[in-house]
């Protein structure tokens, strides 16, 4: 039992700590990304005066302008066929149809104040003003909306995400996310993570929220399913992160310093399909610590054995039975972890 709870500890601070990524520039050269969505496999880029969109699927993607002379485009959302952007510079919100040849900007508010981050619920467009430092809300299918204000007293919201009833806000001037319920007709915020260093843009993936942090040239990470969530290192080394979007295993990220697109692969194992045994119960294999060969006795059938490295990526992956001899040569010294039978963990030594 005391052998399980420790290496328990020593997996969790292992595969906690921050994935230093293994970076790769997408584009460059670009002139001021912020925001970032997907569609399809098309990636579309705010940057200063237009939207620029490349296919992810390229091995070296060129970007294409897809609508220009704007001015300051900001936060973006896909609605059926329509691209709908924030364009905080000229305050107002307009949307351009996907299927056009020749994308034409068709304005749907003005007379906002900032327009930053946008999310989308039914018909109801939510929009973060970041000069005004509220959430307001228009409806789509009105022939001229007008906004009703959400929320008021914020610190500078600068994006907005949904998760059911749930609009999560990033709020740069307070260095935090701190959320409302959009149907609590008078919505108060709740602070979800606090000790940030200005965040911008969010993403969500089940219960990880996902957060670029400018001023730590970051992408920290937050289970929101925790009742005090903590934001730990994800992605380290950027250069003025601010949208973050995913696509499969693929994380893309614009450096608003850098001028650039990023991506990073996470292949990293998850900790909670993760169950820590006892070695000398569950698995037997000898020796530990290793550096040529690992033996497997006492097996009564054949089960997969996969070595993961401390950042939780696997190493290699065998189908074994009873007296398999693994060959080990090739790892560099350190800690590694046998996943067995996709549920269990031991700590394996490299010598």
């Amino acid at each position: 039992m005391k052998n399980k709870y420790y290496f328990l500890l020593i997996l969790i601070l292992l595969i906690s700590n921050a994935v230093k990524a293994q970076l790769s520039d997408v584009i460059t050269g670009l002139n001021e990304p912020t925001d970032l969505i997907i569609n399809g496999n098309d990636l579309f880029i705010s940057d200063q005066d237009v939207i620029r969109k490349i296919n992810m699927t390229d091995s070296s993607p060129i970007a294409i302008d897809f609508i220009t002379g704007l001015e300051g485009p900001y936060g973006m959302i896909i609605n059926g066929t329509d691209l709908i952007v924030a364009e905080s510079t000229l305050d107002k919100i307009f949307k351009v149809d996907l299927t056009t040849t020749t994308p034409v900007a068709i304005d749907i508010i003005t007379g906002l104040t900032g327009p930053t981050g946008i999310a989308l619920n039914g018909d109801e467009l939510y929009i973060a003003e970041i000069d005004a430092n509220k959430i307001a809300k228009i409806n789509l299918t009105d022939v001229n909306p007008t906004k009703t204000d959400v929320i008021t007293g914020l610190s500078s919201p600068a994006k907005i995400i949904l998760n059911g009833n749930d609009l999560y806000i990033s709020e740069t001037g307070a260095n935090k996310i701190s959320k409302i319920n959009i149907a609590d007709p008078n919505p108060t915020t709740t602070d979800v993570v606090t000790g940030l260093n200005i965040p911008v843009g969010i993403f969500l993936e089940g219960n990880d929220l996902f957060i670029a942090e400018i001023g730590a040239n970051r992408i920290s990470k937050a289970d929101i399913s925790n009742s005090n969530p903590i934001a730990t290192n994800f992605i380290m080394g950027l250069n003025g992160p601010v949208g973050i979007v995913k696509n499969g295993n693929d994380f893309f990220m614009s450096e608003l310093n850098g001028l650039k697109i990023s991506k990073f692969t996470d292949n990293t194992l998850n900790i909670e399909d993760l169950n820590i045994v006892d070695n000398e119960k569950k698995l037997n294999y000898y020796p530990n610590p290793a550096s040529n060969y690992i033996n497997f006795v006492g097996l009564n059938k054949s089960v997969r054995i996969d070595v993961i490295d401390r950042l939780g990526k696997k190493i290699m992956s065998k189908n074994i039975s009873n007296n398999y001899k693994l060959n080990v040569e090739s790892l560099k010294s350190g800690l590694y972890f046998l996943l067995y039978d996709n549920k269990q963990v031991t700590k394996l030594i490299i010598k």
